[in-house]
């Protein structure tokens, strides 16, 4: 009898960017981040935003 355990469905990572405003139409996209703590940290010393971002699946 073999004892296989059932395998949790993992749900997607999230992973962030940083998204800074350099100019009256230009803007730059540091990252990805795994940590929405370091992301939002980043931001806030450069004066920018923190987006989600979701991987596309490997399905």
């Amino acid at each position: 009898m073999s004892t296989t355990r059932a395998r949790k469905p993992t749900q997607p990572r999230i992973t962030y960017v940083v998204i800074v405003k350099t100019g009256e139409v230009s803007i730059a996209v540091y990252g990805p981040y795994r940590s929405f703590k370091r992301a939002e940290g980043d931001a806030k010393a450069w004066d920018g935003t923190v987006e989600p971002m979701n991987k596309p699946s490997d399905h």
